[in-house]
């Protein structure tokens, strides 16, 4: 139901991976995702619809093609051409323009690359804040990365079981190709 969404620069690409190494274990799979979803819909069902009885944080980090490359990853050549532009250099292509042109953009991200963008999920919000400032502290201390922004969101309260963009969450959930026996080519997964 929460999120933070912590923008982050990697100003030394070795403290950076070291940091990296520590956290590695913290970064939630697919399948430890999947089991908790059965498990929460089994305890849901089970106890006529009562939310709360389960909960959860997860922790995620997505990488741009800069960040990989300031990290010295393998083979970022292969990687189409779309993502070695970035968002800032296709936006002509992705029509953001007007209020959305990156020169309307908000600070850190005029001037500044964004070398990846860890996602902190919760359930609750104590448990996100304390996840997060956790997170926070242990870049700080590590030197190598930089929080350049932090986002927050959390479904509407306006809307139950909307996400912050307004749509429904949970109705159509992508399929993880190779992962799931049942999906193929990326087909949602049912159930």
């Amino acid at each position: 139901d929460f999120q933070n969404f912590l923008f982050l620069q990697f100003v030394d690409p070795t403290l950076a991976l070291k940091w990296l190494a520590d956290i590695v274990n913290e970064v939630s799979s697919v399948e430890q995702v999947l089991a908790f979803n059965r498990l929460f819909k089994k305890l849901k069902k089970r106890r006529g619809g009562e939310l709360g009885v389960l909960k959860a944080t997860w922790m995620n980090i997505a990488f741009s093609f800069a960040g990989l490359n300031t990290l010295g990853a393998a083979d970022t050549d292969k990687f189409p051409d779309a993502f070695k532009m970035g968002m800032k250099s296709r936006a002509p292509l992705l029509g953001d323009e007007g209020p959305s042109d990156p020169k309307n953009w908000i600070a850190p991200f005029q001037d500044v690359g964004v070398d990846a963008v860890m996602i902190v999920a919760s359930d609750s919000k104590a448990d996100l804040g304390e996840h997060t400032l956790r997170y926070i502290h242990n870049m700080g201390l590590n030197g190598g990365v930089r929080l350049l922004y932090l986002q927050e969101g959390s479904v509407r309260e306006d809307e139950p079981g909307h996400e912050h963009f307004g749509f429904r969450d949970g109705v159509s959930q992508p399929g993880v190709r190779f992962y799931d026996p049942h999906v193929k080519n990326g087909d949602p997964i049912q159930g």
